[in-house]
């Protein structure tokens, strides 16, 4: 079991915000997946959980 495995098995729950913000400081930190989350913020802004939504309907 690699060190990421590990984390996100302490980190089932992404619903969990107790834990959310420092598991993702750890990622963005020391991991390639910190690099994916920091470039999809970029690539989408801000507000990714929002963005989705604009693509509701168009096909």
């Amino acid at each position: 079991m690699t060190a990421m495995q590990f984390l996100f098995e302490l980190q089932q729950d992404w619903a969990r915000s107790a834990t959310y913000e420092g598991v993702t400081d750890i990622l963005k930190a020391h991991t390639a997946y910190g690099t994916q989350i920091r470039f999809s913020k970029w690539a989408l802004g801000e507000h990714t959980s929002e963005a989705g939504t604009a693509f509701v309907g168009v096909k």
